[in-house]
């Protein structure tokens, strides 16, 4: 009869314990749950995110066709202006040319006409000396009234006939001088237009340079926008579908974990001795592409070497290469929480392995890393990424 009634009591205990264990996973789903949908929440702004940055990318796009269109019509302007100030230069050479020529006919026919005038100043120097014609000289000189007629006629016409060439010379003159001005004028004309075609060419070329230099930086922010949503899409969900894959795996018990990790926060002890930040939790501006993105954890920067420890014990998970971390160790705490230590030199702990805290489980190095020597420290909660300084010692 006891012993029935022990074996009753023993069901009944069991049951119990059943029942209440049962209660506890429901719970502990429950919670999983909850937290699953708010990390597909935070999937889906991730994702309009994405499309944000696409339909940015396409404007950039639009802009790119744009400007090289407007490119390519200051080019053939550029061009059109070069061949047009060659034109006006080749202009000038040959109006230069022609006004040297100018210059040196009018040289020539003013030495003529000086010559002729000398020769005319002679003439009535002679006449004057001797008197107007010196009527007497030439009847005595002449043999005979007819001799003397011919010497009185060929004096004076001497004389009038070296006036009428000086004065045609010097009309001469006087038409190449209007000659040489009128050459002058176009040339200044020409000068003038060149000088005003010149600036347009510099115009053409600043612009050039404007919109090239416009061009380059579109180009170059697709470019950064393209591998900055490529290289944080593709490291994201793959570090997300691994701890999902972590969760899944995980047990759900022993909420003692949680309450102990709760219990420490604001005590934690530092991974390294360094506690220079690099970059903090949050936004931040990413180091390769210039271009402001969202920091999951910590960037500590390290001697290259020096010892990484545990935050806080637990399992190890997963101790080797991951892509956009280098090598990297991810610890599970129990209650849903993770601490992940990136771009690791040396790994010194294996998968499965339980660490206390303190307990090294590499060194510092620069696997995939934008800084140099440095630990990345990452702290979640399932999926959710906590900002680590509020763990740290302070």
């Amino acid at each position: 009869m006891v012993i029935k009634r022990l074996f009753f009591l023993l069901f009944f205990l069991v049951l119990i314990q059943h029942i209440l264990f049962s209660e506890y996973i429901k719970e502990e789903i429950k919670d999983y749950k909850k937290h699953l949908e708010t990390t597909k929440q935070e999937l889906k702004k991730i994702r309009e995110k994405i499309n944000e940055e696409k339909k940015a990318i396409i404007k950039e796009k639009q802009q790119e066709k744009l400007t090289t269109k407007y490119l390519q019509k200051i080019e053939r302007e550029i061009d059109i202006a070069k061949k047009e100030l060659d034109v006006f230069d080749n202009n000038v050479k040959v109006l230069n040319k022609d006004i040297e020529e100018i210059e040196n006919r009018i040289k020539k026919t003013n030495e003529y006409i000086d010559k002729k005038r000398n020769v005319v100043k002679n003439i009535l120097r002679e006449q004057y000396i001797k008197g107007q014609f010196n009527v007497l000289s030439v009847i005595l000189g002449a043999k005979n009234f007819s001799d003397f007629i011919n010497k009185y006629k060929f004096t004076k016409i001497l004389s009038s006939k070296n006036l009428l060439e000086i004065e045609r010379y010097r009309t001469a003159v006087m038409q190449l001088e209007e000659d040489k001005n009128l050459m002058l004028n176009y040339k200044n004309e020409i000068e003038e237009i060149k000088r005003q075609k010149k600036i347009q060419w510099e115009s053409y070329k600043n612009v050039k340079w404007e919109k090239r230099l416009a061009l380059k930086n579109i180009r170059s922010n697709i470019e950064k926008r393209t591998k900055v949503i490529n290289e944080l899409e593709e490291n994201s969900k793959n570090l997300a579908d691994f701890i999902d894959k972590l969760e899944i795996q995980a047990t759900l018990q022993d909420k003692s974990a949680e309450e102990a990790f709760n219990r420490f926060k604001g005590k934690f002890p530092w991974p390294v001795k360094s506690r220079n930040i690099l970059s903090g939790f949050g936004k931040y501006k990413h180091p390769k592409f210039g271009t402001t993105v969202y920091n999951r954890g910590i960037h500590i920067a390290t001697n290259y070497g020096e010892d990484v420890n545990s935050i806080f014990k637990g399992t190890v998970k997963y101790a080797d290469w991951f892509d956009g971390f280098g090598k990297m160790v991810i610890i599970h705490h129990g209650g849903g929480y993770y601490s992940i230590y990136g771009h690791l030199s040396e790994i010194s702990v294996g998968k499965g392995q339980n660490v206390d805290m303190r307990e090294k489980i590499g060194q510092s190095g620069d696997t995939e890393s934008f800084y140099g020597s440095e630990l990345y420290l990452e702290i979640r909660k399932k999926s959710t990424p906590l900002d680590p300084l509020k763990y740290l010692a302070r």
